[in-house]
């Protein structure tokens, strides 16, 4: 045999025992199996800390609107200049509330309405106008709806630039609304230190 056709069957041995070597050799099996889950993990890690943050907002923003509605609704009683001292009042509450990277809560609109709105899951604001539900007298406001200004909540985790590509979701935006009434309940004449129900004969 030539030098040459020596040297070609000796690469084509050697390619083969490679190859061969390569497909019964297992070492790198569990380390490809520990990449796969950790990048499982890491993902549902970020889908469960990046929603965990957004639903804690909007329960936060919940709970502002509904201050806001209950302090707006104190001040229903059917007197002159109503309206005005609920919207203060409800004013008031945004001022002085905020949440978690979402910066400072704020209401959108506040709607006073004669009658309460039904709710049956899909509720919708432009219902207001065509049920005749809104008024601006101050004799007439028997509830108060606030609706609160639409905010987000960056989703720093899902949205980490990995493997060169880039989430389409960076934010979750989430809103809500709350009604409230204003009404007086006294039971009889018992005292202060007595429980009762006033809703009771």
């Amino acid at each position: 045999l030539s030098v040459m056709d020596r040297g070609v069957r000796f690469m084509t041995t050697t390619l083969k025992n490679v190859f061969r070597r390569f497909g019964v050799d297992e070492d790198a099996v569990i380390a490809i199996q520990v990449i796969m889950f950790s990048v499982m993990l890491l993902t549902a890690s970020g889908m469960v800390i990046d929603f965990g943050r957004a639903y804690s907002a909007h329960s936060q923003m919940q709970g502002f609107v509904d201050k806001a509605a209950l302090a707006a609704a104190s001040e229903l009683d059917g007197n002159s200049g109503a309206i005005d001292r609920a919207t203060a009042a409800a004013n008031s509450v945004s001022l002085t509330s905020s949440y978690v990277d979402s910066g400072a809560f704020a209401i959108k609109e506040i709607v006073f309405l004669n009658n309460n709105p039904e709710d049956d899951g899909t509720f919708d604001y432009s219902a207001i106008a065509r049920d005749s539900l809104e008024t601006t007298d101050d004799t007439d406001a028997r509830y108060v709806l606030v609706i609160a200004a639409e905010a987000s909540v960056r989703l720093s985790l899902l949205s980490m630039n990995i493997g060169g590509e880039t989430s389409d979701v960076s934010d979750v935006a989430f809103t809500t609304y709350a009604v409230a009434r204003y009404d007086e309940a006294i039971c009889g004449g018992l005292t202060n230190l007595v429980m009762c129900n006033p809703f009771e004969d």
